[in-house]
């Protein structure tokens, strides 16, 4: 198995991500497992695909038939929409939703994916990619910390104050809705 590590770099005029670098890499790759994480700088945005990948030979044309066209896996949001299943690819793109982080309790993996859920449909209502209400990895910290106000998530360099002045206490709420309906019965008294 081998790693590889790509930086695919945003392209504001199109509001897409240029992936076709990454696309070009992967033809004839089988991917093991990916994560990818939004890296903003002065130079411009990014987002850092990490992927574990194994060489395989060309597709079969059972395997093509499966397969999206070239170019229709993107790495974020096409024209600034997010995808039906809350990803962060295309609309139209024919693949499972990406599973919750594995290192995750049950009930943590549940929370996780309603806020992934919610983060959705925020973006959907502002018009916006997922990725600039939070990160997976962002919200994968904050499942797993439960932060109670919107100053925590800044205390925590979660995000920064413009992003919280926008979507902090809202995350925090919803936040506190989730984790209390992933809880068993009875949970909620021992604690």
């Amino acid at each position: 198995m081998k790693v590889k590590v790509m930086a695919v770099p945003f392209d504001a005029a199109s509001r897409d991500f240029d992936d076709r670098a990454l696309q070009a890499f992967l033809q004839n790759k089988r991917v093991v497992r990916f994560s990818d994480h939004l890296l903003e700088s002065p130079a411009g945005s990014y987002m850092c695909v990490t992927f574990s990948y194994e060489d395989s030979a060309a597709p079969s044309p059972s395997e093509r038939a499966d397969r999206p066209a070239a170019g229709a896996e993107g790495s974020g949001a096409r024209n600034g929409a997010p995808a039906a299943d809350g990803n962060n690819g295309d609309a139209g793109a024919k693949r499972a939703p990406t599973p919750p982080p594995s290192h995750l309790s049950p009930a943590q993996q549940a929370v996780f994916s309603k806020m992934r859920r919610w983060r959705f449909s925020r973006a959907q209502r502002l018009n916006v990619p997922p990725y600039e209400i939070c990160t997976n990895l962002e919200l994968e910290q904050m499942v797993v910390e439960l932060p109670r106000t919107a100053a925590d998530l800044v205390a925590a360099k979660w995000m920064d104050a413009d992003r919280a002045a926008r979507h902090a206490a809202d995350i925090v709420a919803e936040l506190g809705r989730a984790a209390g309906a992933a809880r068993p019965a009875g949970a909620a008294a021992a604690s």
